[in-house]
Parts: C-alpha cells; structure tokens; sequence
C-alpha cells in the first residue's frame, strides 16, 4: 500500500510540475499560479469533513508540542509553495532543473551528515554526486527552437539563491511533515488538516494581496484554461497519497520517487521540444540515472 502511494504521489505531482511549467513559459507569474491553487480548499474541505477524528483533534489539544511542529511545518511549507514555482522555470529544461538540484542539495547534504551526524562518506555516495555534478555541467542538448534563449532564465546567483532555498525549505518541512504525521493518531486526519490550513494561509494571504492587473490572464482558453483547472486538482490529488508516504515512507521507495520523476521529465521536455535527444542528452541522462542510483545504494548500506 505504502509503495502504490509513493508510485501515485509521484506521478501526480509530476504532472502538477508539467502543468506549472506549461504556464510559467506562457507568462503566468509564480504568484498567479499560487493563486490558482487557493481554490483546492473546496475539495479539501470536504476531506478533512471525512475524516474529522474528534479524539486525533483532542490529543492535538494535549501535545503542544506536536501542534508548534505543525506550525513550523505550515510557515516552511507555504514558503516552499512559492519557492516550488519559481524553480519550475529556472531554466528551459524540468530535466536540467531536477539535476541541478540534486547536484547542488548532495554536497550539502554531504557535508552537513559529516559535520553535524558525524556521517561517513560511502565511495558510492562521493561517486553519485561527482557524476551529478559532471551531468549538470554537461546539461541536455536544447532544441533548435530553443537555441536563440540562453540556458538560464535568471542570472546565476539568482539560480543559486533559488536553489538554496529550495533545497533548505524542504530540508526542515520534509523532516517536520513526517514527524507531525506520526505523532497524529490519525494519518488521514493529519494530511487533510494540513491541506485546509495551509490553503487557509493561501487564501487569507490574497485577501490583502491584490494581482495586479498585467499578471491576471485574460484568455482562458485551450491549454492554458486545462493547465489552469489542473493546478488546484491535481495539488489536492497528489497531497493525499503524499501524505500516506510520509508516515509510513520505507527507504526502498527512494528508487520510485527519483527514477520516475527524473525519467516522466525527460519524457516531457522531449515531446514539448526543449531538448532533442542526441548523443549529448543520452549521456546526461546516463549519468544522473546512475548518480541517483548510486546515492539510493548508499541508503541501503549504511
């Protein structure tokens, strides 16, 4: 059950991100998708209706504790929403963008497991990351149409602050996510009070913040009206089964979680002409496959 939630999770927020990205490169700002996804409060609602548990709420009430790990989790996770799309659209390639990110979060994970866990470095973790590194470096071959826009759509230290973020962010909410999960009674009861509270602080955040006008879109029609549709519902559909594998997410899922992800991206950025598959691409390909691997590996022989 655990690993056909991962598996789904996965897939749906993968077409999620294809959706952001269809948007972000037809000119819809990171805050108007933000916007869009407010409107899964609807049917989260009526999820957290469902599965309301009055003795999970009760021992919420008994453990402040567990309740100030929400709250963190809350603020890092409605920073991350936005975070999350903007990184969308760091460069012309979801592709590149997932590389990037492993090749710029290993090291530091790298590091931070030696100096504050007192981690030992495995020859197949240092391996995974130089060949990361080397993909990222090497970088998927663009398309003609693309070859008059430059492989960044920011400059460099904006790509590195991103990144940063992004990476930070989802190093404290991952880890306060799953604690606050298991220290719930009711698994479904805690992922549906998160989905409503943070599309809470969403909506209560546009009640002061107004669009402004050149940032609405006016044509809602075609792929951009499906895209827009798809936001809020495939968000609420991917948080659920999201939520299940962070309570009970076991390290063998690691392979599931990167390999599709990695591999539905490079299918997209192909059929939607940001990459074209030659030599080049092939070997990019071949080595995040195998840097991820290796660092899968790695989890299994510690």
């Amino acid at each position: 059950m655990t690993l056909f939630a991962v598996l789904l999770q996965t897939v749906i927020f993968q077409f999620y991100s294809q959706a952001v990205k269809r948007l972000r490169e037809k000119g819809v700002s990171s805050l108007q998708i933000l916007a869009y996804q407010r409107h899964a409060i609807y049917p989260s609602t009526v999820a957290l209706v469902y599965f309301w548990d009055w003795d999970s709420f009760h021992y919420l009430l008994a453990h402040p504790h567990t309740v100030l790990v929400f709250i963190g989790f809350l603020i890092s996770a409605s920073i991350f929403g936005y975070i999350y799309f903007v990184s969308r659209h760091m460069t012309h390639s979801l592709t590149f963008v997932s590389a990037f990110l492993n090749a710029v979060g290993l090291p530091l994970l790298l590091v931070g497991g030696v100096l504050i866990n007192h981690d030992t470095p495995t020859v197949y973790g240092i391996i995974g990351i130089i060949l990361l590194v080397v993909a990222t470096f090497l970088k998927p071959a663009k398309h003609d149409k693309e070859q008059t826009k430059g492989q960044f759509l920011y400059t460099v230290p904006i790509i590195i602050f991103i990144s940063l973020c992004y990476l930070l962010l989802q190093a404290i909410k991952d880890p306060l996510y799953r604690a606050f999960l298991m220290g719930t009674p009711n698994v479904w009861f805690g992922v549906t009070l998160y989905m409503v509270c943070l599309l809470l602080i969403i909506n209560i955040f546009f009640l002061f913040k107004k669009l402004p006008v050149e940032e609405k879109i006016i044509d809602h029609t075609g792929e951009i009206e499906w895209n827009i549709i798809a936001i809020p519902a495939l968000w609420f559909l991917g948080s659920l089964p999201e939520g299940y594998s962070f309570a009970n997410l076991p390290v063998y899922t690691l392979v599931a979680i990167t390999m599709i992800g990695f591999l539905m991206s490079f299918t997209s950025d192909l059929y939607h002409h940001r990459i074209k598959l030659n030599t080049q691409t092939t070997l990019f390909a071949l080595l995040v496959i195998s840097g991820v691997t290796l660092n899968v590996i790695e989890k299994f022989i510690r």
